[in-house]
């Protein structure tokens, strides 16, 4: 998922390279002493979605993956495929039939 605009935001001089995980957001969102709401505010997305992907029971849009990892002053990667991806969040499948 890694796009080729991102690597040419990525500064090795100031930016870590992270995968993304639900761990590896809230460690880095804890360690910046932000609250969720607040990395919400900074990513410009919702307090919620924060939970959701911290919780593991979303993962962030393409995005999403992007605004937050300028809020945290990193790169986010993820190698999974998208239909990984996809299988990772049942609960956000559309419900069929």
């Amino acid at each position: 998922m890694l796009v080729v605009e991102q690597i040419k935001e990525f500064d090795p001089t100031t930016m870590k390279l992270y995968s993304f995980s639900p761990q590896n957001l809230q460690a880095l969102r804890k360690e910046r002493n932000l609250t969720q709401a607040q990395l919400a505010d900074k990513a410009g997305i919702s307090r919620s979605s924060i939970g959701f992907y911290e919780n593991g029971e979303a993962n962030p849009t393409d995005d999403a993956l992007r605004a937050l990892g300028k809020a945290l002053d990193v790169l986010f990667v993820c190698d999974w495929t998208d239909d990984e991806w996809e299988k990772e969040t049942p609960r956000f499948k559309k419900k069929q039939g």
